[in-house]
């Protein structure tokens, strides 16, 4: 996993008095609260509305190139196709669970990590990631183009609204203050904060993060047996509880050392950025929640079952083959 500089892509003005949407049930993030009265934002804080304005646009593209698709199925491009054909196959999928680490696998083992386009976002500030479009083309890209596209699946796939975001994320180091107040520093003032975007979903009472690895097991042959294919893809279909998330010490994804925290959330309906949270010092004024003794680390983490042969998902991982002109040796599953 790598990380992008959190900055807006274009100012946005907010009047006082503006309605902003809330959902019926706010979603939080390992202890730290969504506000959507973002009329109150100030100058430097964290504004979630640029980075939505974005993902709304790339996804109108996309719906596009989609509606497109299904209209002209000969003269679709292979990569939008195979997009299109997992969200369908999808909603085959009775388990809400499975179904999102399914939208997991399929975007991570798909589309690859960009390093170059990431060198490049850190160098101009005036670029901008990959749309959802040219990361399915491309069949590359940075976490944010990453997180979108896997937001777009939920969303198409019928998720709630109010049970997913994408979450803009940066790294700190937690100390213990004078008197006795946790904080954390992510940076100097005067030094850009690193960010990182993932996906949150909400199934019954838990909260789980999809994430993309920077450790990618290694498809060096055009052809891959069965059995290798589904040990990648469900390496890919990792996730991980919120709460686990944010410690970077005992998290997968986090870099050691460190912990994460949230700076601001979004899907198609709503925008927030989190309490306690700022991009000047000192950052986080809560602490970053410990994991619990009595959870158990079947509670922590989730991936897709190693014994589940189900052939709507040998499908689907097909199709996240194909990106990249993997063949699977053995015969799809029958359906």
């Amino acid at each position: 996993m790598r990380t992008i500089s959190l900055r807006p892509f274009r100012p946005i003005r907010r009047e006082l008095g503006v309605s902003f949407p809330q959902p019926t049930t706010p979603l939080s993030l390992a202890g730290f609260t969504e506000n959507y009265r973002l009329h109150f934002l100030k100058k430097g804080d964290n504004n979630p509305t640029p980075f939505q304005e974005h993902y709304l646009a790339c996804k109108a593209d996309l719906e596009l190139r989609l509606s497109r698709c299904a209209r002209d199925s000969a003269n679709c491009h292979p990569h939008i196709k195979a997009y299109a054909n997992m969200v369908e196959l999808a909603k085959k999928i009775s388990d809400r669970k499975i179904q999102a680490a399914v939208v997991n696998a399929f975007v991570n083992s798909a589309i690859k990590y960009d390093d170059d386009e990431n060198t490049a976002l850190k160098a101009n500030d005036n670029l901008a990631p990959r749309s959802q479009v040219a990361a399915l083309l491309d069949g590359c890209g940075i976490c944010g183009s990453i997180s979108q596209l896997k937001l777009a699946a939920l969303e198409l796939i019928c998720f709630p609204q109010d049970d997913i975001r994408l979450v803009g994320m940066s790294w700190a180091k937690e100390e213990q203050s004078a008197d006795n107040h946790t904080i954390v520093e992510a940076k100097e003032e005067n030094q850009s904060v690193d960010g990182h975007a993932v996906v949150e979903v909400r199934i019954g009472n838990a909260n789980w993060i999809l994430n993309n690895e920077s450790d990618q097991p290694a498809e060096n042959s055009s052809m891959i047996s069965l059995s290798s294919a589904q040990d990648i893809f469900i390496y890919h279909s990792l996730m991980e509880r919120d709460f686990v998330a944010v410690n970077g010490d005992v998290s997968v994804f986090g870099p050691p050392g460190e912990k994460a925290y949230p700076a601001f959330s979004f899907n198609s309906t709503y925008a927030a950025y989190y309490n306690k949270v700022d991009r000047r010092p000192p950052f986080v004024n809560q602490s970053l929640p410990a994991i619990a003794d009595n959870i158990s680390p079947s509670e922590l983490s989730y991936s897709l079952p190693e014994d589940m042969r189900d052939p709507v998902i040998e499908r689907i991982m097909r199709l996240a083959f194909s990106f990249h002109g993997i063949e699977i040796s053995n015969p799809p599953a029958v359906t």
